[in-house]
């Protein structure tokens, strides 16, 4: 990398706040209140199971208190040839937050699909924020991924 294209790299990044070099993960109960902040829960191991009527989780997000752009993609699979429904919503607390998506799985054996969901949020307190879905009993779940960007200013529009 030649010098200008370095130093303007470095200059960005300081401006953005982005760390460079050496690595490091930031934690969602970090103290510091300014700036965008990225949040992620990558794919961890998993035990597919099967959903029924009821929400259950499917993955959680300790965030601290600030204005958020979340976005999820939960993983479904179906081995039949029938369709079936999933269903799956954000949570924080006991309420819902953002629309219910749903998608149609089936048709042919061995099915896959995943249901994107994305909801703006202003937290006053840390809280943990929720995938949680609910299918027909033949839809099992596959790998759900949460971001959270935290952004000094947030309008939600109608």
């Amino acid at each position: 990398m030649n010098f200008h294209v370095g130093r303007a790299f470095m200059l960005c990044s300081a401006a953005l706040g982005v760390a460079v070099g050496g690595g490091g993960s930031a934690r969602a109960d970090d103290q510091d209140q300014g700036g965008t902040r990225g949040f992620f829960t990558p794919a961890a191991a998993f035990e597919a199971r099967l959903l029924d009527g009821e929400f259950r989780e499917m993955r959680r997000l300790s965030l601290p208190p600030g204005r958020y752009i979340a976005n999820a993609t939960a993983g479904f699979a179906s081995s039949t040839p029938d369709f079936f429904i999933a269903e799956c919503i954000f949570f924080l607390g006991e309420g819902m937050q953002g629309e219910l998506s749903r998608a149609t799985l089936g048709g042919s054996f061995g099915n896959f699909v995943t249901i994107p969901l994305t909801v703006g949020v202003t937290l006053k307190t840390p809280q943990d924020l929720i995938v949680a879905c609910r299918g027909d009993s033949a839809v099992s779940t596959q790998p759900t991924t949460i971001t959270a960007i935290r952004v000094d200013r947030l309008t939600l529009q109608p």
